[in-house]
């Protein structure tokens, strides 16, 4: 984050400044350029398409509107979410099938927790 705000001659509203704290940038005109749709040069941004149905669309559009963001911001919001379900899955996927991983009960952890 940059405690001096942004370079002189960058005008900067609510939502650039918004997302330069969630998505830090090395630079301000990176955020700035990232949300005006112009991501040249912005690490942050690697354009996907894909096709989604009518209905998930709708959802998608109707979601957006009533939380005044970018569908692409739900749609990034989304997909991080499920990956970081799918990481633990593949963790805990792993962990049960690892026959040196100590299995132990609930009671025994527990215990173990001091609870």
């Amino acid at each position: 984050m940059f405690l001096s705000g942004p370079p002189a001659g960058y005008a900067f509203v609510s939502f650039a400044q918004e997302f330069a704290q969630e998505f830090p940038c090395t630079q301000w005109r990176h955020c700035v350029q990232c949300n005006t749709g112009d991501a040249r040069g912005c690490a942050l941004s690697t354009p996907i398409s894909i096709r989604i149905p009518d209905d998930l669309a709708s959802q998608l559009d109707g979601i957006a509107r009533e939380t005044d963001r970018p569908k692409s911001y739900i749609v990034q919001k989304a997909l991080e979410s499920y990956l970081e379900d799918y990481g633990d899955l593949q963790i805990a996927l792993d962990r049960l099938h690892d026959g040196t991983d100590e299995v132990i009960t609930g009671k025994e952890l527990r215990k173990k927790l001091g609870l």
